[in-house]
């Protein structure tokens, strides 16, 4: 997912210890359009902006806020958007008498540019125990996979498309005896990764062994459509210096030929005395199908310092596997590019974008579609207005950066 954007004059005031807009809070794009989020800090509340994309320019269409009138601060946090639908998560949204019940709305890609348009509402709330459903939100085809890992220990409802119709179909946990567990610490769902044959769901809050290193988890799609209720866990192995390990996931599975493989992020890792430098861990699928519970290979950059966060979001684009770290270099940020070697214990960098200057936040939210990568500058602790960065890829490999998006200005 992914698009550009042209020059708009960009409005908002800085107070002392915070702004009254922060602009670039999240992005997905799809080639025609882009959307780009914003906190109205002093109403708590959240907006996003749609833009057109032509020619290497970005044209504001319009303001969407919450279609049925319930004011969120996570209106947008997660989204994602194809050529045919859009699909917004608010897992902050109360519905009836449940506060932070969360909702998804499904939107029409071709009718974006509709000020009226009421969207399809998908909720979780039946009772309390669906509360914050909504974030993320990943699909593949007419399935919807939507977590909600603030609730207790956190679940993923498993929701498809039957004619004209989104109906919930199936709410998956961890499947770790609870008395093991600790109520509202595993996080189950805090990242979630789809494809015809597999749902990885991270779960960064998990004790392993009396430790908090994080887990995920791999499940298995049953010939009747349905997930098997008893997953592979994936851990970070002997790795004890290992932490939020679940705090991203990414899934690549027939392509070009290439070995199945899940990359889980580890933002909180620590090695070599690097405290919360950060690290991503590699598992592939072997010869009978199956996911091993330890990684194949872990991936920590380079040129890492304590507390880049390296492996806060991970994710396939092309041939490339992305990897970012945002507090890089006093929160400048930057994203890794990785190319698979002869086989998917190796990997080698091939490229990297940085962001604009120090506290940008880049790497946090960023989309790709066909041959562009939108990345999303929020300064949310500097005096600086948020922007999104714009890339396109060159035929030689090589990356052209465009205008960025700026917050438009109120008509």
């Amino acid at each position: 997912m992914t698009v550009i954007v042209t020059s708009v004059l960009v409005t908002g005031t800085a107070h002392a210890d915070f702004k009254t807009y922060v602009f670039a809070k999240s992005v997905a794009a799809n080639g025609e359009f882009v959307a780009v989020g914003e906190l109205f800090v002093k109403r708590n509340q959240r907006y996003l902006y749609l833009f057109r994309h032509d020619k290497g320019e970005h044209e504001f269409v319009r303001l969407i806020k919450p279609p049925y009138g319930q004011a969120s601060d996570d209106f947008g946090q997660s989204m994602l958007m194809d050529d045919s639908l859009f699909i917004i998560g608010d897992n902050d949204v109360t519905v009836g008498p449940i506060s932070d019940a969360g909702a998804v709305y499904v939107y029409k890609s071709r009718s974006l540019a509709l000020p009226n348009e009421r969207p399809p509402f998908l909720t979780g709330a039946r009772s309390q125990e669906y509360s914050s459903f909504g974030a993320p939100v990943c699909r593949r085809g007419d399935m919807l996979a939507v977590g909600a890992s603030t609730h207790e220990f956190g679940k993923v409802t498993i929701v498809q498309k039957q004619k004209d119709r989104w109906k919930r179909r199936q709410t998956l946990t961890s499947g770790l005896p609870e008395d093991i567990l600790v109520a509202g610490t595993q996080m189950f769902g805090k990242s979630i990764a789809l494809d015809d044959s597999t749902l990885v769901v991270g779960a960064p809050f998990t004790s392993l062994g009396g430790v908090k290193t994080g887990a995920a988890f791999a499940f298995a799609k049953r010939k009747d459509g349905t997930f098997a209720e008893f997953p592979t866990l994936l851990s970070p192995g002997k790795d004890s210096g290992a932490r939020d390990f679940g705090c991203a996931v990414a899934l690549r599975s027939n392509f070009r030929g290439r070995d199945d493989v899940i990359v889980v992020g580890a933002e909180f890792t620590t090695f070599d005395n690097k405290k919360e430098a950060g690290a991503a861990y590699v598992f592939v699928r072997n010869k009978k199908g199956e996911f091993p519970n330890r990684p194949t290979a872990r991936l920590v950059a380079q040129d890492a310092k304590a507390e880049d966060i390296y492996g806060a979001r991970v994710a396939f684009w092309h041939d490339w596997l992305l990897i970012s770290a945002p507090e890089r270099n006093d929160g400048t940020g930057a994203i890794y590019f990785y190319e698979q070697g002869d086989d998917a214990s190796k990997w080698n960098r091939v490229a990297i974008l940085e962001g604009s200057g120090p506290r940008s936040e880049f790497g946090w939210y960023f989309s790709t579609t066909g041959r562009m990568i939108y990345v999303a500058e929020s300064y949310i602790t500097a005096k600086k207005e948020g922007v999104v960065q714009v890339f396109v890829l060159n035929a030689d490999r090589t990356f052209r950066r465009l205008k960025p998006i700026v917050r438009p200005t109120p008509k």
